[in-house]
């Protein structure tokens, strides 16, 4: 199995075929306008399925698969939560997402990390230990923890912990949140401006079939986009 997240800034249309060459699972794409503007090249493969919420056409959080997965809003969907979106994935896999890219508000507590901590609470019943992937854009890091927010990064990485829940990268490269060595997001496309604010975690009993994961060259991708794609894969 195979998960993206990218924040594409805009005009995913004009970049689809770099996603969808690698032919995931689950990509979660964030400032994706609307599908009805998805008119993609011929050499671009479209996905096989999607969901996608937005306040306007132009920019929104896409929920792709090229792979045939099904999804279903769960029921108990708060649209007040912008955005982390509740998902129930059937196919080759069955297991709960939550589709995130974390917002501002107008209210600052509940900006960035406070929107990913209310969806923690509020969706407590869907994020199950053995089930539940989240996965996406979450402007935000360790290092923002002392911002006055309605919880912070630690507290959100400590209630998943709870349940069992982890993070790939840091699984993966072995390093602390807060001090990470690679890079997913650079301020105005900047080189010496990166942060690392994207994230997949699964549950740590996935982690035994992780075969990779790996966040794409700001060389690679920094000419699309003011983030570099994280990728997951997990052997069947």
């Amino acid at each position: 199995m195979k998960l993206i997240a990218w924040n594409c800034q805009g005009a995913f249309r004009k970049k689809a075929k770099y996603i969808a060459d690698y032919k995931p699972d689950i990509a979660i794409i964030s400032e994706c306008e609307h599908p009805d503007r998805l008119h993609f090249e011929n050499d671009t493969e479209p996905p096989t399925s999607y969901l996608w919420f937005g306040d306007n056409q132009v920019k929104g959080i896409g929920i792709f698969s090229y792979s045939g997965a099904n999804f279903e809003l769960y029921e108990g969907y708060d649209p007040s939560i912008r955005y982390c979106i509740p998902i129930r994935v059937f196919g080759r896999w069955n297991f709960n997402l939550i589709a995130i890219w974390a917002m501002n508000h107008a209210d600052r507590r509940l900006s960035y990390i406070g929107q990913i901590y209310s969806a923690v609470e509020k969706y407590a019943d869907f994020i199950k230990p053995d089930e539940t992937v989240l996965l996406g854009d979450w402007n935000s890091n360790k290092q923002w923890d002392d911002f006055a927010r309605h919880g912070n990064h630690s507290q959100v990485v400590a209630k998943l912990a709870a349940k069992g829940i982890t993070s790939v990268y840091h699984a993966y490269f072995q390093e602390p949140f807060g001090e990470e060595t690679i890079d997913t997001f650079y301020l105005y496309r900047k080189r010496g401006k990166g942060y690392h604010m994207d994230y997949c975690f699964v549950p740590e009993t996935w982690l035994e079939r992780l075969k990779v994961c790996s966040v794409g060259s700001f060389d690679d991708w920094s000419s699309f986009s003011d983030h570099s794609p994280i990728f997951a894969e997990f052997r069947e």
